[in-house]
């Protein structure tokens, strides 16, 4: 109940702001107020406690995904006792929710170089980047995956928010004249994003800057060629 409750303050607040277009990489999904690690000093103990225990979650939705998820491993991992995770987070989807609001404002993903082969590639480089932390993995597998329909309501949040900055990266490609005002936006992020994300965070396998750029110019050479056919909508 506490975690609807959240969930509908959360949403009510969000239903009030502008509607604003913003990189879920650099903004928080729940509001500082809002979180149960929001009020700690970032010097105290506390601090440290939260800390290691997100770190901690991470790592472990990367060894054993959300289903399998245990808030008791956590703790082990975290080297705190059980009542101190139930304290703050009394299920392991407050929890998850916690670590993706507390981590996905701690970094910056859209480029803009000028180019739009840069951009997309400088935007691929960073997401392998972020998935050879084992915490940043999790927290990434999470958003791929399923879960239980509270943090699924934020995952589907997060996973729009970054489709919606890879439609701005290749929109301003479009209105620098290097794609065909013709050309499907979504097609172009989609041909890009998805077989990134799965090896990434379905097959967890390793991707390299030569795999990246294949893509990378596999998907700028369909695009070349649909724009010489019929125009199509975004």
């Amino acid at each position: 109940m506490q975690l609807l409750n959240t969930m509908h303050r959360y949403n009510s607040a969000l239903a009030c702001k502008p509607n604003r277009q913003e990189d879920p990489l650099t903004t928080s999904i729940i509001e500082p107020q809002e979180r149960r690690t929001a009020g700690v000093h970032l010097n105290g103990r506390a601090a440290q406690v939260v800390a290691k225990v997100m770190k901690a979650t991470g790592e472990e939705l990367s060894r054993v995904g959300y289903a399998t998820l245990r808030m008791d491993e956590v703790a082990e991992r975290a080297g705190v006792s059980k009542s101190t995770v139930y304290r703050r987070w009394p299920t392991k989807a407050e929890l998850v929710i916690d670590l993706i609001s507390h981590h996905f404002g701690a970094t910056n993903n859209e480029p803009d170089t000028g180019t739009l082969r840069q951009d997309l590639l400088n935007y691929a480089l960073h997401l392998a980047k972020l998935s050879k932390s084992p915490m940043w993995n999790g927290v990434l597998s999470t958003l791929t995956g399923r879960t239980e329909p509270e943090v699924e309501v934020l995952a589907t949040q997060l996973r729009e928010r970054a489709q919606e900055t890879r439609r701005r990266i290749v929109q301003r490609s479009i209105d620098r004249g290097e794609l065909s005002k013709f050309v499907n936006v979504e097609v172009i992020c989609d041909m890009f994003a998805a077989p990134i994300l799965r090896r990434l965070f379905t097959c967890n396998a390793a991707i390299d800057t030569q795999y990246i750029e294949s893509i990378i110019d596999t998907t700028l050479a369909g695009a070349a060629v649909l724009a010489t056919q019929r125009p199509t909508r975004n």
